[in-house]
């Protein structure tokens, strides 16, 4: 009587310690569930497009965003869904989204709430929280790099400096850089801080401790650098690169910027020569704190019976100096893949491949398929002056 006593007891406990693990586990996978849930609707709302609304009410038919295809304006400020697991968990839940701040705002808080009633008839929720970052895909690989305008940051530097400093300057050590001309016989000498030019010299520049009155000029300045291409091998090159005032006197060609275009180098490949291309550099003087204004042309088109056309990025998360949008004005740093292409034909092509498409443009930037007695023609093609003497 006393064994059955026993047992009885033994069983009945094992009963309720069975109900309390299979409603911890319910519990379990039930919260488990949602935390999914909510993970999945945060990676959704990160997951945009592009900027721009992809939706077009006014469109025949309508045009509407969904979670597959939606721009960073479409997003809502709350939405709400019911998901139902009744043969997986025998549960519904309810997930809602809150997004803060404004379309206009580069980061806006976003909070995903999950709920659902339990088998007990208790309210249960998840909630988690994340903050929604405003960039363009295409400047997402802009995240291994410093922003242009520097300021505090602890995103690792290319060459641990500045950006916009061309990538073939040497470090020298003492917050210094130097790009030495691959013709030789002149450098131009950067803060590794600001990117701005400090600098320039005339010879090759490869430590510190050659910086000196007798070699060396100071100048505080910008660069601008890009590369220059052709579409066939008959295409000349232009012979330099010159800055047109945009202000008075108009179009003139600015003697004190010194500029210097040559063979463009592999910058994986030290030494090799990247075929039908060239890379240009201009040191434009600008005091601190003030900025420039002009125009980039290539010298020496007149006569050619080309046009060349600029690259002109598409991006709205950067300066309109650096996506290559002329006239430049109010320019207050140093600008990198400035880029131009020479066709031999009346309009710019498109470009090839829709990955480069989605980033940039060609644009018509200089017709130089008229007569050398077309005035029009000589202010956008203009001869090519001296190199200015340092």
């Amino acid at each position: 009587m006393v064994t059955l006593v026993v047992v009885s007891a033994g069983l009945l406990g094992l009963a309720g310690l069975q109900s309390t693990l299979t409603r911890e586990a319910d519990a379990s996978r039930h919260r488990g569930e949602a935390t999914r849930l909510a993970q999945e609707r945060i990676e959704a709302v990160r997951s945009f497009h592009q900027i721009a609304s992809v939706s077009d009410p006014t469109a025949d038919p309508p045009v509407a965003w969904s979670w597959s295809h939606f721009g960073w304006n479409d997003l809502p400020e709350s939405r709400s869904d019911i998901i139902d697991y009744v043969d997986y968990a025998n549960t519904q839940y309810t997930r809602t989204l809150k997004l803060g701040g404004e379309g206009t705002d580069t980061l806006r808080p976003l909070r995903v709430t999950v709920s659902w009633t339990d088998r007990a008839g208790q309210g249960q929720s998840v909630i988690l929280s994340s903050v929604i970052a405003k960039m363009e895909l295409a400047m997402t690989g802009g995240l291994g790099f410093t922003p242009p305008l520097g300021g505090a940051t602890q995103i690792k530097m290319p060459k641990n400096r500045h950006l916009n400093i061309p990538f073939p300057a040497v470090d020298l050590g003492g917050n210094r850089s130097a790009y030495n001309d691959p013709a030789g016989g002149y450098s131009i000498i950067f803060s590794n801080e600001s990117g701005s030019v400090v600098h320039q010299c005339r010879k090759e520049i490869t430590s510190a401790g050659q910086i000196n009155d007798t070699d060396c000029d100071e100048v505080t300045g910008y660069v601008v650098a890009g590369y220059v291409s052709r579409a066939r091998t008959s295409i000349a090159w232009p012979s330099n690169v010159v800055v047109q005032n945009i202000g008075a006197p108009v179009n003139e060609i600015r003697t004190d910027v010194n500029c210097r275009i040559g063979s463009a180098i592999n910058q994986n490949i030290e030494g090799t020569v990247i075929v039908d291309y060239r890379y240009y550099i201009c040191v434009v003087p600008a005091d601190e704190g003030e900025s420039w204004s002009g125009w980039v042309r290539l010298a020496g088109m007149a006569g050619s019976n080309t046009l060349v056309c600029r690259y002109q990025y598409k991006s709205t998360a950067v300066t309109d100096g650096e996506r290559n949008k002329q006239p430049y004005t109010d320019v207050e740093l140093s600008l990198d893949n400035q880029n131009y292409r020479i066709v031999a034909a009346d309009t710019c092509p498109s470009l090839p491949l829709v990955e480069h498409a989605a980033v940039a443009t060609l644009e018509p930037h200089q017709n130089c398929r008229g007569s050398l007695q077309d005035s029009a023609i000589r202010v956008d093609c203009p001869a090519a002056p001296a190199p200015v003497g340092i």
